[in-house]
């Protein structure tokens, strides 16, 4: 029984406790500091101020440097300074995580911005928490390195801190968190788990533990608060909880312990120090009972190891060959000694080795380079490869140098050198190429100018297909290093991580940008892998990112992981990398941890994972515990040995390429290939392995022999032995630990027996298998003879069976094929449905042998050749028909055949048909091949007799003159149609558009119309149509008609001519006629058009409409009549008739003065029609006394409202009479006798308006008006 320890580390929730009492409330952020250095840049803090207390995820501390000044052209480098643990790190200066877009130097032009960065390990890490004051401080100090003189006047070598930028960041509290068990089971068989472990004593009183598990990669016990068996909790000193637990699981697992703390406050739930596994007595291991047949699943066998003057830290997979090309560089060129260099670069090789289970380890060739390469490529195919020289090869004095190649294209399978560009060829520096899987395209990636490159590789030279593509960041003129490129599987895209801290996606023809994706800096070694339709990023500054392949969509982003990532190419298990941490593909947290810094594969569907360094070491993917190690013999250094390897899918074989970082040790054990033993190792070895042959009717009998680990016993019973032929063939008898295998009746040949070892325990299951082949000889007899061996036939040709004579003794056996297929006993006869050369063979069998070779029987089957064009004939009865016709191939001659479409005798002359009846008649012809006699089948030609059609039906027209014209028509018959003749009867061009007709003439005129049957074309008699044009008659004369307003009207009446009758209208054109006149209406002054026209009875054709006008006039108004100061009285209106009390007086004229006083009125005629009469004037004739100068009559005021003022002197007279009346109607409307002066006469009912006063006496001397206006 072993002892193994398990460590349980903190993961910190991002989540505040929710439904809890006395939440508080996050601090306030601490402004994001922006300073502005002394050499013209601009520093601004761009991270999260508010921090988690383990900083586990935590995005990286993040300065923007921006030029805002001069264009610096010296080197700069800063160091970080984290918040409980101070970190330097040159950053600028070539291997940093973080770099400017230049990849080295700051040389930003005015405008440019950059990001520098760092970061603080958290509780993953390192087991780190900060402690003590929330307020914490983040310090980047940038230093100037001149390197010539720079614009402060620095010299050569001199080092000056120039700027500094110090960032407060507040620790934030949670109320939640997450233990996790990250530590080290033994997975054995069936185990039984007894043991505890401690709930520490920083945990609050108030702490409440939730859950509490054990659990595998596919089932969890929840140990706590279920089966009292499992769990017992003990409360201590310290308030320490002991948790004692003991199950049995399942064999073959990993586990980990996950125990879930809440808590009623807002406390941070943070260890000062690791948790621990304790065992029940003293409460520091956990104990693992082995059950019965335990034991290791693993081991680790060294293959071989490669020595080298120099590292490999670059290695290449090639799936088509199954090789990996490793690539000379580790870090250690430059510093070391000019006899070490010289010594390393006359050792300094790029080799390709076999990783194929055969040839695991064999190194296929190698090929020498000056210097180091930090990149290196191979097709998928194997078939090319590709390097690039390190950027330090500056120091080697290889800048333009015109003699040595930068970069490099090797034959894949040889190793040659195919062609290469020199220093002043290439695109500078450069860390990283890429090669398309079957070598069309080498993508190449610089340091100083950030510039990405496609070459096409044409086989001997590189033609630039595009570089350095547009796409800044930021304002930056360069996309900063170029960390990585790798083509997609299709070679349609390929991905460049960069300095700029992007993953980019461009289109290889045009280097068109797809899209990019942040993903926190530039992938490292092994930093950047596609794995079904994901692609996995590690970068130099810790952060491990997943991104959706289909459009750049990060799915998460996650700090503090360290550096490479990977993951099966499934994409269904964990992701791994350099850093120790294992997270989840799908939500980047951390679910394990797995040894050291060190490359790291996922295996077998993400299962397990391999660590390869100078400790090789298998770990579960889950749980982080190891399953097996080894410790190697390559490197001599401490730590990161490794940066690249490969391991297979199944991860049974392993390749480490390891570096040094000591100088001086030379050989170095630099690439170290491992087989990884997953299952039980259990072979089977047999003592007849390989091809067996044996006679017919004999028997072969092999013994099995079973082998394994010699400390481990198989019970025999447990043991099965089958074995199982492919072919029925073969028979199989299994004796003990021996295979019998005989054949069935006459077999012979090949076939396969697949022997199995199987074990029935129910503890451990296996089943390992063999295939040996198993061959049965017998003597071969003589091919068989035949007379003839070549037939020739027409296509469809009637065939007789083919005849073969076997040796004496045997049988025929007939085939298709020349050597294997099926046979048949029965004797073939060849088919002759296609043209072609077949063949068949014939054998010779005999006790179940054959003959080693067979009779071949060819057989020609000549095509037939196409029917002759031919057309087909119609004719009418009566008619004269050519002879027939018919077109042959070249090379082909007619036969005609009459009415035979088969059989009868064959003719060279073309028969001519007869037209005496109507029906048709089908004749026959082929073609015959001059060569081949194959004749065709018969083209048909059929002659059809058509009857003529009667005469189309048509009728006479009639119409009157002027009308318009129209075209005639006719009936045709079903299926015939319609040919226009005109006026000819005889002769003429037909026309399938119908005659119009004139109208302009009156007569007659005849047109012809035959119809022609469609099928047959035959043609009809013409029809006559006789087209008839009557005159219309004359225009009637019609005189206008007045009428009064309101007057009765009678019906309008005209004279129609002799034969013609009247149609009458009430519009020029259109609308209904009517045989009688219609009664015009007068109770609207104006004037009416009615139209008249008359229409002949024998034709039936209408003369022109003639327009008869109805006036209705206006009656005048009745006349106003007046007097003037002569005594006329006056009607203002021509035709005036006055009357005199009722009565007419025959004074015409517009004055009138009576001779008598009395009512006078009149009436007004205007263009015959008369007013009403108007309104009553009464006058009056006296002798009028004048008043003489002192006399007066008076009335005022004038105008008046209601009432007037009279006064009057008149010699004589005391007394006097007044009359009023209205002038707009001449009736007297008051009066009043005997006034006397000084009265004030009331008028008060009398409306607005003007009035007559007429003042008088009682015997009438006395007559005088006033005109009075009344308001």
């Amino acid at each position: 029984m072993k002892y193994f320890s398990l460590f349980l580390f903190v993961i910190l929730f991002h989540l505040s406790l929710m439904a809890q009492t006395s939440i508080s409330v996050l601090p306030a952020a601490p402004t994001a500091k922006v300073v502005t250095g002394k050499l013209g840049l601009k520093y601004t803090f761009v991270s999260n101020t508010l921090l988690q207390p383990n900083l586990d995820n935590e995005p990286n501390h993040r300065v923007k440097v921006e030029n805002i000044g001069t264009n610096i052209k010296t080197s700069v480098t800063v160091s970080y300074t984290g918040l409980n643990a101070d970190s330097s790190m040159p950053i600028l200066s070539g291997g940093g995580f973080a770099s400017f877009p230049n990849g080295g130097t700051v040389n930003l032009r005015v405008g440019d911005t950059t990001i520098v960065q760092g970061w603080s390990s958290g509780w993953r890490e390192c087991g780190c928490i900060i402690d003590g004051n929330n307020n914490k401080l983040v310090r980047f100090i940038f230093t100037y390195d001149s390197a010539y003189y720079g614009p402060d006047g620095l010299r050569d070598g001199d080092i000056r801190i120039i700027d500094t930028v110090i960032q407060q960041v507040t620790i934030v509290q949670r109320s939640q968190t997450q233990l996790s068990s990250l530590g080290v089971i033994q997975t054995t068989p069936t185990q039984q788990l007894k043991g505890s472990f401690i709930i520490p004593n920083y945990i609050k009183t108030s702490t409440t533990l939730s859950s509490l598990k054990i659990a595998t990669n596919g089932y969890s016990w929840n140990i706590y608060n279920t089966t009292p068996s499992y769990v017992t909790i003990i409360d201590s000193v310290g308030a320490n909880k002991y948790i004692n637990f003991n199950i049995t699981v399942d064999p073959r697992q990993d586990y980990r312990i996950e125990a879930i703390f809440t808590s009623s406050n807002s406390n941070l739930l943070i260890p000062t120090s690791n948790i621990v596994v304790a065992s029940a007595s003293s409460y520091t291991n956990l104990s693992a009972t082995v059950l019965p047949y335990g034991k290791a699943l693993f081991t680790i066998d060294s293959v071989k190891t490669y020595e080298s003057l120099t590292g490999y830290w670059r290695s290449v997979f090639s799936q088509g060959d199954s090789t990996l090309t490793v690539f000379p560089g580790q870090e250690n060129w430059y510093g070391s000694s000019e006899s070490d260099r010289i010594a390393k670069t006359a050792n300094s090789k790029i080799i390709k080795f076999s990783v194929a289970n055969a040839r695991f380890g064999d190194s296929l060739w190698a090929y020498p380079i000056p210097y180091e390469s930090w990149g290196g490529a191979t097709s998928k195919d194997g078939k090319w490869v590709v390097y690039i020289l390190n950027q330090r090869a500056s120091q080697a004095n290889l800048h333009n140098n015109t003699s040595i190649d930068w970069i490099g294209v090797l034959d894949g399978t040889t190793g040659a050198k195919k062609w290469g560009l020199r220093g002043d060829q290439s695109l500078q520096e450069g860390l990283e190429v890429g090669i398309s899987s079957k070598g069309e395209y080498i993508a190449v990636g610089t340091t100083g100018s950030g510039r990405v490159s496609i070459y096409r590789n044409n086989g001997s030279t590189g033609t630039l297909v595009w570089s350095n593509p547009v796409d800044y960041t930021n304002g930056n003129n360069n996309i900063g290093q170029v960390r990585k490129l790798i083509f997609s599987d299709n070679d349609q895209f390929l991905y460049a991580g960069s300095g700029d801290m992007y993953l980019r996606k461009y289109k290889v023809s045009d280097g068109t940008l797809v899209w990019k994706a942040y993903i926190g800096g530039w992938p490292f070694v092994n930093g950047l892998a596609i794995a079904n339709g994901y692609i996995v990023t590690g970068t130099k500054s810790k952060d491990r990112t997943v991104i959706r392949d289909s459009d750049g969509q990060v799915i998460y982003l996650s700090g503090t992981f360290g550096y490479d990532a990977n993951v099966d190419s499934t994409f269904s298990g964990p992701v791994v990398g350099f850093g120790s941490l294992v997270s989840n593909n799908v939500t980047g947290r951390a679910i394990a941890s797995i040894g050291g810094n060190a490359v790291k594969y996922a295996i077998l569907n993400g299962q397990f994972v391999l660590m390869a360094d100078k400790e090789v070491a298998l770990y579960s993917s889950t749980g982080g515990n190891v399953l097996t190690s080894k410790t190697t013999n390559i490197g001599s250094g401490s730590g990161e040995q490794s940066q690249s390897g490969w391991a297979n899918a199944l991860g049974d074989r392993i390749v480490v390429t390891a570096r040094d970082l000591i100088t001086g040790v030379f050989p170095r054990k630099a690439v170290a290939f491992q087989r990884i033993n997953r299952n039980i190792n259990r072979y089977p070895t047999m003592d007849s392995i390989g091809s067996k042959s044996f006679n017919i009717g004999d028997t072969l009998r092999f013994k099995v022999t079973y082998q394994d680990f010699a400390d481990f016993n198989v019970i025999s019973s447990l043991l099965t032995l089958t074995a199982t032929p492919d072919t029925t063939g073969l028979k199989t008898i299994i004796r003990g630990d021996s295979v019998i295998v005989y054949g069935t009746s006459g077999y012979t040949g090949s076939g396969k027996i697949v022997v199995s070892i199987t074990e029935s325990s129910t503890t451990e299951k296996f089943s390992v298998s063999e295939k040996i082949a198993v061959r049965i000889l017998c003597s071969s007899p003589s091919i068989p003879t035949s007379n003839k061996t070549s037939f020739t036939y027409c296509k469809n040709e009637t065939s007789t069976a083919l005849s073969a004579t076997a040796p004496s003794g045997s049988t025929l056996s007939w085939y298709t094929l020349e050597t294997g297929g099926t046979s048949s006993t029965a004797t073939p006869t060849p088919i002759t449905t296609s043209a072609g050369t077949n063949y068949y063979y014939a054998a010779s069998s005999i006790s179940g042998c054959e003959s080693d070779t067979r009779l071949k029987f060819t057989i020609v089957v000549n095509d037939l050749p196409a029917a002759p064009t031919v057309s087909n004939v119609s004719s009418c009865v009566g008619s004269s028909i050519s002879t027939l016709s018919a077109t042959a191939s070249s090379g082909n001659t007619i036969s005609w055949y009459g009415n035979n479409s088969t059989g009868g005798t064959a003719s060279s002359t073309a028969p001519t048909p007869l037209s005496t009846s109507v029906g048709s008649m089908d004749y026959y012809v082929s073609q015959a091949n001059a060569l081949t006699g194959c004749e065709s089948v018969r083209s048909k030609i059929t002659v059809t007799i058509g009857a003529i059609p009667a005469a189309p039906v048509a009728s006479n027209v009639s119409v009157c003159s002027g009308a318009t014209a129209v075209a005639l028509s006719a009936t045709a018959i079903a299926g015939n149609t319609l040919a226009w003749y005109g006026n000819n009867a005889t002769g003429g061009t037909a026309s399938s558009t119908a005659n119009i007709y004139s109208t302009s003439t009156v007569g007659s005129i005849d047109y012809y119309v035959s119809q022609t049957t469609t099928s047959t074309g035959c043609e009809s008699s013409r029809t006559k149509i006789t087209v008839t044009t009557n005159q219309i008659p004359a225009t009637l004369t019609t005189s206008p008609i007045s009428y009064c307003l309101g007057a009765t009207a009678t019906a309008l009446t005209a004279t129609a001519t002799s034969g013609n009758n009247l149609l009458w209208y009430t519009s020029a054109t259109g609308g209904t006629s009517a045989s009688t006149g219609p009664t015009p209406l007068t109770t609207i002054v104006g004037s009416t058009d009615y139209y008249v026209s008359q229409v002949t009875t024998s034709s039936s054709c209408e003369g022109l409409r003639a327009k008869l006008v109805v006036t209705t006039k206006p009656i005048p108004s009745a006349p106003t009549l007046s007097r003037d100061t002569a005594n006329f009285l006056l009607s203002g209106a021509p035709g005036t008739s006055w009357f005199k009390d009722g009565s007419v007086i025959t004074d015409t004229t517009q004055k009138y003065k009576p001779a008598t006083p009395g009512s006078y009125t009149a009436k007004t005629t205007t263009n015959g029609c008369t007013s009403v009469m108007s309104s009553a004037y009464y006058y009056l004739v006296t002798d009028i006394i004048n008043l003489s100068k002192d006399e007066f009559i008076k009335l005022a005021p004038n105008p008046f409202i209601n009432q007037l003022n009279f006064d009057f002197i008149v010699k004589g007279y005391q007394k006097l009479n007044i009359e009023v009346y209205d002038v707009a109607t001449g009736s007297k409307v008051a009066n009043q006798q005997n006034i006397t002066a000084g009265t004030q006469i009331q008028l008060g009912q009398l409306a607005r308006g003007t009035y007559i006063v007429r003042v008088t006496s009682n015997d009438n001397k006395i007559a005088h008006q006033f005109k009075m206006v009344k308001l």
